[in-house]
């Protein structure tokens, strides 16, 4: 299962990855990691680190999106978070193809507590086609 877990900023998306490795054995990439290398390895991107996160989104999606795409091919468990992923977006990705279900975007319980007004959300995509 591919698990995708996006949000604001200081949401729980890397604690929730951290739980699922812990608990499941599930490995996870940090989109930060990406926009760093892009932003230092790759400037004619043009993602910058200080830069609205949903502008970086959509700067980065290109590349995301073959990243989800080659996990979901490679066929093992992977959690991927980040705050540059807009879930329009990778909704509309996971329905034009094979292998998810957007009925499976929801809202995660975070640790945080109710009056931060913060949320994360998730969706998991099969790393199979449905038989």
């Amino acid at each position: 299962m591919l698990y995708i877990v996006g949000g604001c900023s200081r949401s729980g998306k890397s604690t929730l990855a951290e739980r699922m490795r812990a608990s499941h054995g599930v490995p996870w990439f940090a989109l930060d990691a990406l926009k760093m290398g892009l932003h230092l390895g790759a400037p004619s991107f043009g993602v910058h680190p200080d830069a609205d996160d949903l502008e970086t989104a959509d700067l980065m999606w290109p590349v995301v999106k073959g990243v989800l795409e080659h996990l979901m091919f490679d066929g093992r468990d992977y959690l991927v978070e980040g705050v540059n992923l807009r879930p329009q977006t990778v909704a509309c990705h996971a329905a034009s193809g094979r292998h998810a279900n957007t009925d499976r975007v929801r809202q995660v319980n975070t640790s945080l507590p109710a009056s931060s007004n913060r949320s994360c959300w998730a969706m998991t995509m099969p790393l199979s086609p449905p038989t």
